[in-house]
């Protein structure tokens, strides 16, 4: 997994092993995430960061969401519960 923080467009991305995008999907108007054409979770985009961001229903492996959690919280990131 590799997250980028873009401070400036208070954005996080975050890319996951498995190959292309095939589909997108926008969760809401802060989450984005996109599948490959297996149905398996690529990348996840998410905006607005500094108001703390929803990670529910996004990862489907626990290690994933604690990586991506514990990088929220290195950057000083809320995460929503």
């Amino acid at each position: 997994m590799n997250c980028v923080f873009y401070r400036e467009e208070d954005a996080i991305h975050v890319s996951l092993p498995g190959g292309p995008s095939a589909q997108t999907k926008q969760l809401d108007e802060q989450r984005y995430v996109g599948f490959n054409e297996d149905g398996e979770l690529v990348w996840v985009s998410l905006l607005n960061v500094s108001e703390g961001v929803d990670l529910e229903d996004i990862f489907t492996s626990q290690e994933d969401y604690a990586v991506a959690s514990r990088f929220m919280d290195d950057n000083g990131i809320k995460v929503l519960v």
